[in-house]
C-alpha cells in the first residue's frame, strides 16, 4: 500500500504565493495503519451498562425469572416465556439452548401437555 501525504497548508500557501508546492514525501506505514492496540476490541457501552443497571437495581434479573419459572412443576410454554420476558420466540429459545442447557449445566425437560402445547422446565437430573 502506498500513500502520499501532501500538505493541504503547504499546497495552499504555495498557489497564494505563487510558488512551487513542496515535494511530496511517501507516507510510512505508521503514518497510514492505525496502531493495533488501538483496534483492540472493548466489551460493549450497551453490554456494561446492562450489566450495570441489572447489578444496581438489585431486583431479579430476565435469566433469574425464566428460572424461576422453569422449576415449577407444571413448566411453561414457550408463548408464556416470550410474554414474560418480551423477547422473540428465537430468543427464548437460543437462551434455553445457549444459557440453560450450556452455560448452566441444567437439565431442561420439554414435554408435550394435555393441552398440546410444547412446556419446558428444568429436570431432576443436572449434569
Amino acid at each position: 500500500m502506498t500513500s502520499i501525504i501532501h500538505s493541504i497548508d503547504d499546497e495552499g500557501a504555495a498557489a497564494a504565493t505563487g510558488e512551487t508546492p513542496a515535494p511530496m514525501r511517501q507516507a510510512s506505514r505508521a503514518e497510514v495503519l492505525p496502531s493495533r492496540k488501538a483496534n483492540a476490541r472493548k466489551p460493549g457501552k450497551h453490554q456494561e451498562t446492562a450489566r450495570q443497571s441489572a447489578a444496581s437495581k438489585g431486583g431479579p434479573t430476565k435469566t433469574d425469572m425464566i428460572l424461576k419459572l422453569l422449576r415449577r412443576k407444571r413448566g411453561i410454554t414457550l408463548a408464556e416465556l416470550v410474554e414474560a420476558t418480551g423477547w422473540q420466540a428465537h430468543s427464548v429459545r437460543g437462551f434455553l439452548s445457549g444459557t440453560v442447557r450450556k452455560k448452566l449445566g441444567l437439565s431442561l425437560v420439554s414435554d408435550k401437555g394435555q393441552d398440546g402445547a410444547l412446556r419446558y422446565r428444568i429436570g431432576s437430573a443436572q449434569k
